[in-house]
């Protein structure tokens, strides 16, 4: 389970550089579809705490956007996404969205019942180091653009929005998007138990819970959030036709040590070569790169 991005939310910036964005922009996406529009500057992102279905409380990041659909003659991301994948390879064999979907069921259970005595640790660990839920959820970006809500354990501060606005800002040149890295080195939202959560990846054991219920699957381009839409060349959306994995090439590759526009890179190759084989290659390579916190921030 190691991720390119926390994305809780992330923060971008070039080596050596500030690590304030030049200006500040947010999302243009809703909770029921997405568009590539330029980011609104009217729109903002909030931090929420609630309940979830489980009786267990999540922070929650809800994006906000002025009533809006997609301009006239512009198409949607739905259909960027569908011409991104044509335009690369046919569509996955019905074989392997089958045995993949079932993978996915099968081995997401029986990681959730074994680390269940882990997690139940990590979530009292995470409660009592910090003020706030032990589950955060955030909107990101599904299969074929479709949002969904993601869970993880949370890192962060829960006012860390407020003690760090401009770490939340997303509004990028197009010289920032072809040499931004992902996360700081010295965050200063994560919290003690934030920090070790990150550098072994444990923080991401509830994506597994994404994993059973279909919003993601083992193997594939780690979850987007809509802010960073905008970003995106259109050939790069292919990364959108099908579900954000668990773990995947870009992790495996370098994970933080590559630049925004490398993942993307990772993301492409295996959007072209993904196979039952070559999800078998990258699931046994995530374990020696966790354990080894190759690129762990």
């Amino acid at each position: 389970m190691v991720e390119h991005e926390d994305r809780s939310p992330p923060v971008l910036h070039a080596p050596g550089a500030s690590a304030t964005p030049p200006t500040s922009a947010a999302s243009n996406a809703s909770a029921a579809s997405i568009t590539l529009a330029p980011p609104d500057p009217t729109s903002t992102v909030i931090a929420t705490s609630t309940s979830t279905a489980t009786g267990i409380s999540a922070a929650t990041t809800t994006t906000e956007i002025p009533e809006s659909s997609t301009p006239p003659g512009e198409l949607s991301l739905a259909t960027r996404i569908d011409t991104a994948a044509r335009a690369l390879r046919p569509p996955d064999p019905v074989v392997y969205r089958a045995v993949t979907r079932l993978l996915d069921v099968v081995l997401s259970v029986v990681a959730l019942v074994l680390t269940a005595p882990l997690i139940l640790i990590i979530w009292l660990v995470v409660a009592i180091d910090s003020p706030g839920p032990a589950i955060f959820r955030q909107q990101r970006v599904g299969s074929n653009g479709t949002p969904f809500t993601f869970h993880k354990f949370r890192t962060m501060y829960v006012d860390a929005r407020e003690r760090f606005p401009d770490l939340y800002r997303y509004a990028f040149s197009s010289g920032d998007v072809e040499t931004m890295f992902f996360k700081l080195a010295d965050d200063p939202r994560l919290t003690r138990f934030g920090r070790i959560l990150r550098r072994t990846s444990l923080d991401e054991l509830p994506n597994l819970l994404n994993v059973l219920a279909g919003h993601m699957t083992l193997v594939g381009p780690r979850p987007e959030i809509p802010e960073m839409l905008p970003y995106y060349r259109p050939e790069q959306l292919v990364k959108f036709s099908f579900k954000p994995g668990l773990t995947g090439l870009a992790q495996v590759s370098g994970r933080n040590i590559l630049s925004f526009q490398q993942t993307l890179e990772r993301d492409m190759e295996y959007a072209a070569r993904r196979s039952l084989l070559f999800d078998a290659l990258i699931l046994v390579r995530t374990p020696v790169m966790v354990i080894k916190m190759v690129g762990a921030l």
